[in-house]
């Protein structure tokens, strides 16, 4: 080529060159586009120096993550898009925030003259001051980590979607590779110790050592053997986290003192690195391990302890118990995880690893490296979530409120604190028209604040729990239209002092309105009033919209019938008429008093009512409050009152009951019942009310209760005067409410006597020995007095008084008895039931008198049964057996008693009862046969003043049971023989004197014979067998119970009569005559 040719090409060149640099004229007035493009290119951590350690999550991805207080390089690239030769200056910014949502801190730098299609990497150190990382316990996945925000401005970029970038970066607590030599001062590392298992100081160094080759992370792992050999027996080893030191006496904030491991290693101080739990959210520790452990109760693991260290102040986490559990392959390290969190208690722990060992079989144990603690440490810095809603239709107000004079709009937000501590937070409000900056426009209320305002201090904001915030503004009366700005905003009120959390500016907007506002300070029951009573209720009538209007008032009422009466009255006196209108400027007020009366008869309710305004010019378009609601309340009024026809009464004390009638009257408005109650001067008295509680009356006096009495018996005795009653009726709903009601009682002179009727249990025999009875005999009236005595005495009975003078008692005073004695027997021929009537009369008054009665049991019930077919008829002398049979007619045993009632029997023969039937017992419905002996002598025979002669002997069977006596006559018939008729025939014709004679001689013969014959008759009866034992204890049993056998006695021949036995009398009813 020749030069002319090589100078042209040079020239294009030079020429293309400088067109690319000079931009055309229209380029430079539209910036942007992909020249213009600032960019965050990527975030990166460490350097050659330092590098962030590496963790591998399940799914395969790794992530870096750098422990808390160990600072580490952050670089930075920003780049630019496009072509060209200008570099321009971008500002360039890194926030470290949060994840709860504050920024910690930020880096911010120029990036200087960068040119398109260039980038600049900028280098950041930080120092994370908080950990944040949670590894999961299951599944080894770590999480969590402060966020690093890089971001680039520069203002012609309008390609913004580039300009920022996020990387999370988990910060945890603490790392240990566990190679630092065992020599190194002031940094941590493991120290071997062993401990008493019960807790206590270290004594020695223990078995854990550092091995140099074969670790998971660096060169060295630890174990707790020797190499080539298994861990000792019956050993509490540890190995413990922290540094040792020969400068001070004294361990960083964060460590506790091992005193024990000091003097076991010959240093100056052992500091044990501490995890003060309350100042964690979560916590998890991590290793790797590979190995096993012997039979018995060996184990090893990650230990966390407190205090001395004993079994109650120390938690472990075995590897074998790991899941999954480590294996005994050398270098297959298996991931150990543990997430103590929930058992923490808030306490400060010591950490590092426990190996424990018994007496029995032993291996070579666990490889143990790559100690890291993972954990969110709580922060004193917080953010809050703020969710608002207008109540009314329960979304944010985006596009503000449109609304209007005297209304109210309201924000509802629910504040939650993302912190991990307690925060203290103000909530304020203002509204762009300072006018409107009062109490009682803007109120602010908060769930368990103590006040309400434009500022309220909220109550501590606990960790998510949010609590309720209303904010409310009043859009006061008349405004004009307008629009103005409403602020609503949080800020920290606390320590940290970290400004505004959360801010809202809502836009307002006013419009017209023809609007009317009634309120009052009455209270729901605007008044308690009684029938016919009056009251008032002060209210204000506020033109509230922003238009002048006129308005009109009405009232209603709403139950108690037509009788209310209700008026309006202006606060000067002035009265309102009802059919005209009250003109209000727009934003004024008018003070009035709504004055009502109730009827005069009303039931106790609350009766609502309402008072309403309306605006006849403002067509259909009024607003706001126009009606007041409110009520009165009747109560329920109480009186009564007890009437009666007559006051006071005159009667005798005679026992005969008096009354007075009496009504009760309810004069109140409601149904009422009343308990009645009765007081007397004098008890005596004995005064009573026939009920105690009154029928329900209905109000108003419509049907008082007239069943009402006091009773009065008059009791026999009261003495003579006055006796005043007291009836009471109070009201079984309120003690205060009573009637009362005063009597008056006289009482007269009275006679009175009582003779008390007699009850005889016995039964009798009849023509039996006389017995004596008292009557009882009781003066009851009110005065001294004598009474006379007499009985009617029924046939067959014979009685008379004893101890009696003239037949009258004794003076005997009010109340006073005696009694009085009446001897009395029966004849033979009484039978069944005698009444005998005994009467007293009054010397006082004889018009005045009392009998009593007692009923006697003569002869038998029927309970026992003397049965015989037998008429014996004798023509010889001799000895003859008569049988009966007794039978028992009662429900029950009886023991029965036999005798016999001789009469003129004993003339002519004598008679007995066998010794064995004298006595026995009788089953129910059993009969028993009983033998009388006649021993007839020839001359009862011979001696006959007829040819047949007919005589009666009677026998008796009484109970020992019951009140029963039953006779049998037994007719005995003597019969003269033909030798005896002819003897006579001849003897008849003997003279006079001579049968006189004979008749003499025959008399003494059978007196003589007669002796002789009861003679004869004892001697029989003594050589009678007698009962048989059985019998003679079943009568023994009947009578007396059950007794043992007794030798037989001899048996009288007849009981004498028992003596009655008599119950309390009852008292009859006197008849006394008022004297």
């Amino acid at each position: 080529m020749n030069n002319k040719a090589l100078a042209m090409v040079i020239w294009l060149l030079v020429a293309h060159s400088i067109g690319a640099m000079v931009e055309p004229a229209e380029a430079a007035s539209a910036r942007g586009g992909a020249s213009d493009d600032f960019s965050i290119e990527s975030i990166s951590l460490g350097n050659q120096t330092v590098m962030p350690s590496q963790w591998t999550n399940p799914d395969g991805v790794t992530l870096d993550y750098v422990i808390a207080g160990e600072s580490i390089e952050i670089s930075v690239e920003v780049s630019r898009g496009g072509s060209g030769f200008v570099g321009n200056d971008g500002i360039s910014q890194l926030d470290v925030i949060h994840p709860i949502g504050y920024v910690m801190e930020s880096f911010t730098w120029i990036t200087a003259d960068l040119y398109p299609g260039n980038s600049q990497t900028h280098k950041i150190t930080w120092t994370p001051t908080v950990a944040h990382s949670i590894l999961n316990n299951s599944t080894n996945e770590l999480t969590g980590g402060i966020m690093l925000k890089a971001s680039v401005n520069y203002a012609p970029d309008d390609l913004n979607g580039n300009d920022e970038m996020t990387t999370q970066v988990p910060v945890a607590v603490l790392k240990d590779p566990m190679d630092v030599p065992a020599n190194t001062q002031n940094q941590d590392q493991f120290f071997p110790g062993r401990y008493p298992s019960e807790g206590g100081q270290a004594f020695a160094t223990g078995i854990w050592q550092d091995e140099n080759s074969g670790g998971a992370v660096g060169d060295s792992l630890w174990r707790h053997s020797n190499p080539g050999a298994d861990y000792p027996a019956n050993a509490h080893d540890r190995a413990v986290y922290g540094y040792f030191t020969q400068q001070t006496n004294q361990c960083e904030s964060g460590y506790n003192i091992d005193s024990g491991l000091a003097a076991v290693y010959g240093v100056l101080l052992v500091c044990k690195r501490a995890l003060n739990s309350f100042n964690f959210v979560s916590l998890q520790l991590h290793a790797q391990a590979w190995g096993d452990m012997g039979s018995g109760d060996d184990y090893a693991g990650i230990e966390l302890w407190r205090g001395a260290g004993g079994p109650q102040f120390s938690m472990v986490h075995q590897f074998e118990l790991n899941d999954p559990a480590p294996v005994n392959v050398a270098g297959s390290w298996t991931n150990i995880t543990w997430d103590p969190t929930e058992e923490l208690g808030g306490y400060n722990w010591n950490l590092g690893f426990l190996f424990h060992s018994d007496g029995g079989g032993a291996t070579s144990g666990f490889r143990v490296d790559d100690f890291v603690v993972f954990g969110v440490e709580k922060v004193d810095n917080f953010t809050i979530d703020v969710d608002c809603i207008n109540p009314e239709n329960g979304i944010f107000p985006i596009d503000g409120y449109t609304t209007y004079p005297n209304n109210i709009v309201s924000l509802k937000c629910m504040v939650t604190n993302n912190g991990y501590r307690s925060a203290s937070v103000r909530v304020q409000s203002n509204v762009t028209n300072t006018d409107w900056m009062n109490q009682s426009s803007i109120r602010i209320e908060v769930e368990g604040a103590s006040g309400t305002g434009t500022s309220v201090l909220m109550p501590p904001l606990k960790p998510s729990e949010p609590i309720e915030t209303w904010v409310n503004l009043t859009i006061p009366p008349g405004s004009d239209v307008q629009q103005q700005l409403w602020n609503v905003w949080w800020q920290d009120a606390g320590g940290t002092a970290s400004g505004i959390k959360a801010y809202y500016e809502i836009e307002l907007e006013v419009k017209q309105q023809f609007s009317v506002y009634m309120t009052t300070d009455t209270p729901t029951i605007a008044a308690s009033l009684g029938p016919g009573e009056a009251g008032s209720m002060p209210f204000t009538l506020q033109n509230s919209g922003n238009r002048d209007a006129s308005f009109k008032l009405t009232s209603n009422f709403f139950g108690g019938g037509d009788g209310w009466d209700a008026s309006f009255v202006f606060a000067d006196g002035g009265a309102y008429n009802p059919l005209s209108q009250i003109p209000i400027t727009r934003g004024e007020s008018v003070d009035m008093f709504f004055n009502f009366t109730a009827p005069l008869q009303i039931a106790p309710e609350e009766y609502p009512f309402s008072i309403s305004a309306t605006c006849p010019s403002c067509g259909d378009t009024l607003f706001g409050n126009k009606v007041l609601s409110k009520k009165v309340n009747i109560p329920i009024y109480r009186e009564a009152t007890l009437t009666t026809f007559t006051e006071s009464i005159i009667a005798p004390a005679d026992g005969i009951q008096k009354s007075i009638n009496l009504e009760l009257h309810n004069l109140g408005n409601a149904e009422e019942t009343y308990q009645l109650s009765i007081t007397q001067s004098n008890n005596k008295l004995q005064a009573y009310l026939n009920k105690e509680v009154s029928a329900l009356l209905e109000p108003w006096d419509v049907a008082p209760d007239s069943n009402i009495k006091v009773l009065l018996p008059m009791p026999i005795g009261l003495q003579t005067g006055f006796y005043f009653v007291t009836v009471t009726a109070i009201n079984t709903n309120d003690s205060s409410v009573r009637a009362v009601i005063n009597l008056e009682i006289e009482v007269v002179d009275t006679a009175a006597v009582q003779v008390r009727d007699e009850i005889s249990l016995d039964s009798y025999t009849p023509n039996g020995p006389s017995v004596t009875m008292p009557f009882n005999v009781t003066n009851t009236g009110n005065n001294p007095d004598r009474f006379v005595m007499s009985m009617e005495i029924p046939e067959g009975m014979s009685a008379n008084f004893e101890q009696l003078v003239d037949s009258k008692t004794k003076v005997l005073n009010p109340g006073e008895s005696m009694n009085v004695l009446v001897r009395f027997s029966f004849s033979s021929e009484a039978q069944g039931t005698l009444k005998l009537k005994v009467t007293a009369t009054s010397e006082n008054d004889q018009n005045i008198s009392s009998t009593g009665n007692c009923e006697f049991l003569v002869g038998s019930q029927n309970w026992l049964r003397i049965i015989s077919i037998e008429r014996p008829i004798y023509t010889e002398a001799g000895e003859y057996e008569v049988v009966v049979t007794v039978r028992n007619q009662y429900s029950d045993n009886q023991s029965v008693d036999m005798s016999l009632e001789k009469g003129d029997s004993r003339n002519y023969f004598s008679s007995s009862i066998a010794s064995r039937d004298l006595n026995f017992l009788l089953a129910v419905g059993a009969e028993r046969d009983v033998t009388i002996t006649l021993d007839i002598p020839d001359s009862s025979i011979e001696n006959l003043l007829s040819d047949e002669i007919t005589v009666n002997l009677t026998i008796w069977a009484t109970s020992g049971t019951v009140s029963e006596s039953v006779p049998f006559v037994l007719e005995v018939s003597l019969v003269k023989t033909a030798k005896d008729l002819t003897v006579d025939r001849v003897e008849s014709s003997t003279s006079n004197v001579g049968a006189i004679a004979t008749w003499a001689v025959g008399g003494l013969l059978i007196i003589g014979l007669a002796v002789v014959l009861i003679r004869i008759l004892n001697a029989t009866e003594e050589e009678d067998t007698g009962w048989t034992d059985q019998e003679y204890e079943d009568h023994l049993a009947a009578k007396y119970g059950a007794v043992t056998a007794a030798p037989t006695l001899d048996a009288p021949t007849s009981f004498a009569s028992q003596t009655p036995a008599y119950s309390p009398p009852s008292v009859s009813d006197p008849a006394p005559v008022a004297a």
